[in-house]
């Protein structure tokens, strides 16, 4: 990627994995129309929005290159939410559950984990079928796309997310941000 050429926003993204609580808790910074921030192929995640300078700070994705670490949140990512409609629903009636879709999908795209073909495969004909229809039951149908293997396709990139991680919390907050000690 040339930094040069081109300008990109960073934008401070929360992901909700808890369906008993409204509140995001994990988020990480998202480069617009490219990806979150990684470091040696492992995705950035933290608990607070607060942690972001030091996130972006262990990022070397080239990230920093595009500014300051963002303050406010952009969005909130439910993913129970659309783990819900993709199981038990005939349509996304919001663009939520493609949103979750195609996330999940930059993260398999720049992580050392190769997602398997089928799970890829199956997550981007359903990704594209939302951009254009709410409406999905039939589509799977039609394509011969069991519900339990867009499951199984979700529930393995979010495995691979958690196997992989980088956290940054308040506990490794100070050495991530320090200067190295030579």
């Amino acid at each position: 990627m040339d930094n040069t050429s081109e300008q990109h926003s960073l934008y401070l993204v929360g992901f909700r994995i808890d369906a008993d609580r409204v509140e995001p808790q994990v988020f990480t910074v998202y480069i617009e129309g490219e990806r979150p921030i990684f470091r040696d192929g492992q995705p950035i995640l933290f608990t607070q929005p607060t942690l972001a300078p030091a996130a972006l700070a262990i990022s070397n994705c080239g990230a920093s290159a595009y500014g300051a670490a963002p303050t406010e949140l952009n969005c909130v990512f439910d993913l129970p939410s659309a783990i819900y409609v993709l199981a038990e629903e005939n349509e996304a009636p919001d663009g939520e559950t493609l949103d979750c879709i195609n996330i999940l999908l930059d993260f398999a795209n720049h992580m050392d984990e190769t997602i398997p073909v089928e799970y890829r495969s199956c997550l981007e004909s359903l990704a594209d079928h939302l951009t254009f229809n709410k409406e999905f039951a039939h589509f799977l149908i039609e394509r011969g796309i069991d519900r339990r293997l867009i499951m199984d396709a979700v529930y393995w990139v979010v495995g691979a997310i958690c196997c992989n991680v980088k956290f940054v919390d308040a506990h490794n907050r100070r050495e991530s941000i320090e200067e190295p000690k030579t």
